[in-house]
């Protein structure tokens, strides 16, 4: 059966919808009827006269809600006359209750069209969805049917049992005794939740809830449902106040339940009133808080009798708790307690010495009475465990030092930041701040504090910020340093905390002056200027130090006579030393700047500048020089060639009669270097006169080179008369080295023809040779002697290298020799097994012949010195070979000779034996 909440106004809605479909039949007339199919009327019989069972619809109405309607299917069966089409009516009424063409079915098919075809002999049914509505208290049960009929053999009666259902109160419960419970409160509330059921077989509709109590109890509903479905079960709240002056006890409350249609349902319920005694403590916590470790504290607890009703006789339970290293215990609070009185004890918690840091320890103490109807109070004991001053994980902020500063002169100061944490709870007291370092000792280190604090509060931390100075002496490189932080807090001592330091040795490149101010300076003349080059700090060398000049002219004039060297040691000095002549390419008082710089590894290069300017020659003193050779039988010729270009220069530069101003310096020049070409030339004289001409020969090369050197400069005047009178002197003065080298010549010559001469000396006298040929310039002839002599040079160390192979070679042999062969006996070595004589001649023969070897060679090149101490060495060592195996022939006689001794004793003992023997057998030996 199913239902629907829809209205009367449903019901009209459906009756006109049936009418669009289909003009239904009324009394005594029947519905047009269309082609193929037969008109349904209100008759009971079919057509046909088949006979119909009709399926009745049960229509429950409720009683308590008019307008509500229910729904349920009703239909017919039938079995087909014939093949037809048939239209069933889509609706029919008989004013109280509506059927509505739902569906079909049969042979084997189905549809919700109200037209559809019919097999004969088929059996079919027909549902029409049956809908009344509740008239309310008018309505009554009844059954409402219509009969419908058409061709085909479908006909039947829609049949719709009408029954009203009701509503009826049932069980109800109210739960168990509420029990109300004063503890010195004015009133006290409560709701109780009453439960009833409906076990009519209507919905009920439920209009109205009321409650009362007795005297000082009030009571109301809070809550009720409108509608409770047959058969279900719903509840109703009611909201209860009780007055302290109610009685104690049991108290009824009524409960009243009404429904639309008249029923009345009383609930009646109890509850119990109860006036208890309560002690408890003014604070449900009692907090120790902080507790150190390794002490107690206490605080006072305080209970009071809350309900003023009476006294009571008050137990206090231990503290209970599951608590590692700590204990709680109350005093003071146990014994009789007068209504609304109260008593103040004493609760003291103990931490032990190993509990945990902040750790929350936590008690429950028991308040019991001598009250039956008194519930157990409690309070909780809490307390927090802290630990004293101390030290935590504290950090610091190294720093980067540069020393740029000299060694020694200054210290280096950087800001060092260091974070100190108090792991503790009570203030830590910072009493003092020192810093060292284990890698470096602490005399180079200081520290000044600018800015911390005395005192650390717990759990927190504070920054101290240091100014460390560091001494130069501190080594390059990655340190640490060690701030110690001292607390005047025993618990606490002192802390290292380490920082980094990094230490950085920078490098200096010092100049004492960075300008050389040579002034003037006549040309041909000499002059140095010193630099003094400096590692400034005197912490690192400098590497790869090097002076290069970038600027200036490159015309030789600027010589860097003391170079800078390759390194310089840490804060060393060096003196560079600049040397300068002009020669006569440069133009007179005309000044001339160089610029040079100093630079190395890892530093910052410097620069120094040299300047100067060719002055005019001063030729009084070299008038002198050459006048004092005019009474020389060989020189004195050519020195006044030469002074009298030199008067004649002095006089066309007076006069102004020079065209080239460089003709001053070539000519003051080539008249000074004469002067040096003729002192050479004399000395070559003295030296060959007292040392021979091998020491001669230098002073011939530097005679002969500044001979030449003139001869240029001379070239190089382009005045004529000047240059006239040069050449002059220069042909004057060649005659006399011309001489000298066809001596010295000569006499090398002779020494290599000589047979007395070494290979060694042949190869030096051929060198000297080839130099003369070169002052004589014969280059192909001196090609020629020099490449005479290197052969001579190698010749003479190939015979000296295999000399010393040889040499050597005998010795290792003689020493192998020795220590295989010979056995040494007194320090003398020995040749005692026969069986090494082979071996032992083999190898003298060896030894013998890498002697002579050596001898020959050092012979050949004209080392006899050195031969004839080999040939001593030989001749010593042969002798000692010659005594060893004399030995071993001496050795072997006497092996003979103790073997024939040996022999002898044999025979003599066995003749004595034969003879006692044959004493015995004759026994002569009795007489």
């Amino acid at each position: 059966m199913r239902r629907t909440a829809g209205t009367a106004v449903v019901l009209v809605v459906l009756l006109l919808a049936g009418a669009a479909v289909a003009v239904p039949a009324t009394a005594g007339h029947a519905a047009p009827a269309g082609t193929g199919e037969t008109v349904l009327g209100d008759e009971r019989q079919s057509a046909d006269g088949a006979t119909v069972v009709p399926q009745t619809a049960q229509l429950d109405l409720q009683r308590a809600f008019p307008g509500e309607t229910d729904t349920d299917i009703a239909s017919i069966e039938f079995t087909a006359s014939s093949n037809t089409t048939v239209t069933a009516p889509q609706e029919r009424t008989d004013g109280e209750v509506t059927f509505e063409f739902d569906r079909w079915s049969g042979d084997g098919d189905a549809g919700s069209s109200n037209t559809f075809d019919v097999v004969q002999g088929e059996t079919y049914e027909v549902e029409y969805e049956a809908t009344g509505a509740s008239q309310g208290d008018a309505g009554y049960d009844t059954t409402r049917s219509v009969y419908i009929s058409r061709s085909g053999g479908m006909s039947g009666t829609l049949e719709a049992n009408v029954e009203y259902v009701e509503p009826a109160f049932g069980a109800t419960d109210a739960g168990s005794t509420e029990e109300v419970r004063f503890e010195g409160a004015s009133e006290q509330t409560l709701s109780v939740t009453v439960e009833f059921r409906n076990s009519g077989a209507g919905d009920m509709d439920l209009q109205s809830t009321s409650a009362s109590a007795g005297a000082d109890i009030t009571a109301s509903t809070a809550s009720a449902p409108n509608r409770v479905d047959a058969g279900e079960t719903e509840a109703v709240t009611v909201d209860i106040t009780v007055d302290e002056a109610a009685r104690e006890g049991v108290h009824s409350i009524d409960l009243t339940l009404e429904d639309s249609l008249g029923n009345v349902e009383t609930v009646r319920f109890d509850i119990d009133v109860v006036k208890a005694t309560s002690v408890e403590s003014d604070e449900p916590v009692v907090d120790i808080g902080d507790v150190l470790v390794g002490t107690s504290e206490s605080v006072p607890v305080t209970i009071t009798e809350q309900t003023g009703y009476d006294s009571v006789d008050v137990s206090v339970s231990d503290p209970s708790g599951v608590n590692r290293n700590a204990t709680a215990s109350v005093s003071g609070l146990a014994g009789r307690l007068g209504a609304g009185d109260s008593r103040t004890g004493t609760a003291t918690v103990a931490i032990d010495g190993g509990a945990v840091q902040h750790a929350e320890k936590t008690w429950t103490v028991r308040l019991d009475t001598d009250d039956p109807d008194a519930e157990r109070e409690s309070f909780r004991i809490d307390a927090r465990v802290i630990y004293p001053a101390m030290f935590g994980d504290s950090t610091g902020t190294g720093a980067s030092y540069t020393f740029d500063e000299p060694r020694g002169e200054s210290t280096f100061t950087r800001e060092v930041t260091a974070t100190v944490e108090n792991a503790g709870d009570l203030p830590l007291a910072i009493e003092d701040v020192s810093v060292g370092s284990p890698t470096f000792d602490d005399d180079y280190v200081s520290a000044e504090m600018t800015r911390g604090s005395n005192s650390i509060p717990g759990q927190d931390s504070r920054d101290y910020v240091l100014d460390v100075a560091l001494d130069g002496e501190v080594p390059e490189g990655e340190h640490t340093l060690n701030l110690r932080f001292t607390s005047s807090n025993a618990s606490a001592g002192t802390q290292t905390v380490e920082v980094p330091l990094t230490v950085e040795h920078e490098t200096e490149l010092g100049v004492d002056s960075e300008r050389v101010e040579f002034g003037q300076l006549e040309i041909s003349r000499t002059d140095t200027g010193t630099v003094t080059v400096s590692e400034v700090l005197g912490y690192n060398a400098i590497e790869n130090l090097e002076l290069r000049r970038v600027d200036g002219p490159d015309e030789g004039w600027l010589t860097v006579q003391r170079d800078v060297p390759e390194q310089l040691a840490a804060g060393s000095e060096s003196q560079t030393v600049f040397s300068l002549q002009f020669d006569t390419d440069a133009e007179v008082l005309t000044p001339y700047e160089w610029t040079f710089r100093v630079d190395g590894d890892d530093v910052e290069p410097r620069t120094i500048t040299v300047t100067a300017e060719p002055g005019i020659i001063e030729g009084e003193e070299t008038h002198e020089r050459l006048q004092s050779f005019e009474d020389h039988t060989d020189l004195g010729e050519s020195a006044g060639s030469m002074d009298e270009m030199l008067t004649r220069l002095e006089e066309k530069i007076e006069d102004g009669d020079l065209e080239s101003g460089q003709d001053i310096s070539r000519g003051f020049t080539a008249a000074q270097t004469f002067v040096e070409y003729l002192d050479a030339a004399e000395r070559v004289q003295e030296v060959r006169e007292s040392e021979g001409n091998d020491a001669a020969q230098d002073e011939l090369v530097r005679a002969a080179s500044t001979y030449n050197t003139v001869a240029l400069y001379v070239s190089e005047l382009e005045d004529p008369e000047l240059r006239e009178l040069g050449q002059q002197a220069l042909e004057e003065g060649n005659a006399v080295l011309d001489d000298e080298i066809a001596t010295q010549r000569s006499y090398y010559e002779e020494r290599i023809a000589s047979e007395e001469t070494s290979l060694l000396e042949e190869a030096m006298f051929k060198r000297s040779l080839a130099r003369i040929a070169v002052l004589e310039g014969e280059d192909e002839r001196a090609t020629q002697l020099q490449t005479e002599a290197d052969a001579a040079f190698e010749a003479y160390s190939t015979n000296v290298s295999r000399g010393q192979d040889s040499l050597q070679e005998a010795r290792s042999a003689r020493e192998n020799l020795s220590g295989s062969t010979l056995t040494s006996v007194g320090g003398t070595p020995l040749l005692l097994n026969p069986a090494n004589l082979g071996p032992f001649d083999d190898r003298r023969a060896h030894i013998e012949s890498q002697y002579d070897g050596a001898i020959e060679h050092f012979e050949a090149v004209g080392e006899q010195e050195t031969a004839d101490s080999i040939r001593a060495e030989r001749d010593q060592r042969l002798s000692a070979l010659s005594t060893a195996r004399t030995a071993m022939f001496v050795v072997t006689a006497g092996y003979v000779l103790a073997f024939l001794a040996l022999v002898l004793h044999l025979i003599r003992g066995t003749l004595a034996y034969v003879s006692d023997a044959n004493e015995a057998v004759s026994g002569e030996f009795l007489v």
